[in-house]
């Protein structure tokens, strides 16, 4: 267990990505009681390794570098974040334990804060901690987690208009394979957690914005403040570190208001044979939170959907069998380094 202050809290902002998780950061990292991080992961990356540090040793110093490098190399949070010069101040030698070790890193993004003493809640926004709950609630037994949840053929239209970074096009079986496993995982985590789980939908969200986060601050015990919908002015975008179109187009759409405008746009953005694959993977589980599915699939039609899924099902299926806080690191952060790293050189 972490041993920390009993003023600071932390929380999870977890559930598939693009699903709202962005948003809700920012809105948080808004609030003055508030620092909201994006996914910088460090808090499982160290913790089996370092968490019973007492001082900064040799070891601990250069996993801290190595890890911080790569993520400053792949986080497009630099484009619209300026933390680029942030530094945690390790010596070795300094006595430190594992919450002042992961603080330091936290408040990174409490630069827009006039009043750090007023921080008192801490928000890790990280989908893929979604596999990671049961160590979490060991580590941070007092933890709350928001689980951001959207209608499965919006998120699958919006990874597949996604500016990714990875070269190779994914198709639509496999984001709606990543829907499913997630989700599924989100039901059995709020039945195992109920006194600690939230789910927020991002319908919800964008279509009654004051009402959704009145409720979300209640969860986390924090005053709620309009204010937090005011925070474009924190992201404009620095041209001069743009690397990449996809960055240009977070960055873009971050910076406008709220709005309802994609909510929808799936139903005229998917002909009926899309629709069937997404909804045969989907619409069991997506039922169970409200989401109706708009046809019946006929056998044939699941056999084929089958066939096609087949390269795809065993890669979601063994990343969340695995949950490997590392692995994850490695096969994102690590991957996009090199990506951005070669979009600078050319």
């Amino acid at each position: 267990m972490i041993d920390k202050p009993d003023d600071i809290n932390i929380h999870f902002i977890l559930g598939s990505g693009r699903s709202g998780t962005t948003l809700l950061f920012h809105m948080l990292n808004n609030h003055e009681n508030c620092v909201a991080t994006p996914e910088l992961k460090h808090l499982l990356y160290f913790y089996k390794k370092h968490q019973h540090t007492k001082e900064v040793s040799p070891q601990l110093l250069s996993d801290i570098n190595y890890f911080a490098k790569i993520s400053k190399q792949a986080d497009d949070m630099l484009d619209y974040y300026d933390y680029s010069n942030a530094s945690f101040n390790l010596k070795i030698g300094e006595k430190i334990n594992y919450f002042e070790l992961c603080r330091r890193v936290y408040f990174i993004f409490a630069h827009n804060k006039k009043d750090k003493t007023k921080i008192n809640t801490i928000i890790d926004k990280n989908p893929t901690y979604t596999l990671q709950v049961d160590t979490l609630s060991a580590a941070l037994p007092q933890a709350k987690f928001l689980y951001a949840l959207r209608d499965y053929r919006s998120y699958v239209l919006s990874n597949i208009q996604s500016k990714g970074y990875s070269a190779k096009n994914l198709p639509i079986q496999y984001h709606a394979l990543v829907w499913r496993f997630y989700n599924k995982l989100v039901l059995a985590l709020q039945k195992k957690y109920p006194d600690k789980s939230k789910i927020v939908w991002y319908e919800n969200l964008v279509k009654e914005k004051e009402k959704t986060f009145q409720e979300i601050c209640l969860f986390f015990n924090i005053p709620y403040d309009e204010q937090c919908f005011d925070f474009q002015q924190d992201i404009a975008p620095k041209t001069s570190t743009q690397r990449h179109e996809r960055i240009s187009n977070k960055i873009n759409a971050l910076s406008k208001p709220i709005n309802t405008d994609r909510v929808e746009a799936w139903k005229k953005d998917f002909n009926a044979s899309q629709l069937k694959t997404i909804e045969f993977w989907c619409a069991k589980t997506g039922e169970k939170f409200g989401y109706k599915p708009t046809q019946k699939i006929k056998w044939y039609d699941a056999l084929r959907i089958i066939f096609l899924s087949i390269p795809y099902y065993p890669r979601v299926w063994l990343f969340f069998q695995l949950k490997s806080v590392r692995l994850d690191f490695y096969l994102n952060e690590g991957r996009r380094a090199v990506f951005f790293n070669k979009q600078t050189k050319t």
